[in-house]
């Protein structure tokens, strides 16, 4: 196999970067576009078919992890809802503080 194509180059970070956004949890989601965008910043100058390769089986991964983030997804976070979270009003009284108002 040559060295891959510009061509080749940007349809497999469309594809990363599809894969990294189809995770559930917040943090993972997060992360893995924050890491393809760092990995195919500045690609080796002709990239090389070992680079390549390991992307692409990277990719692979990045997929089945994904399936397997969204099967067991749990409550999303704060920061997705994008929402004001209200707060609790405990009637538990705090023996040092004394009663709650």
């Amino acid at each position: 196999m040559s060295a891959p194509t510009a061509a080749q180059i940007t349809t497999l970070y469309q594809s990363t970067l599809k894969a990294s956004k189809q995770f559930a949890s917040y943090n993972f989601r997060n992360y893995f576009v924050l890491r393809t965008e760092s990995h195919f910043k500045a690609p080796p100058s002709p990239a090389t078919i070992s680079w390549y390769n390991t992307r692409v089986r990277e990719l692979e991964v990045l997929r089945r992890s994904a399936i397997i983030n969204r099967l067991y997804e749990g409550p999303r976070l704060v920061v997705e809802a994008g929402v004001e979270v209200s707060t609790r009003s405990y009637s538990i009284s705090d023996p040092q503080r004394g009663s709650d108002p």
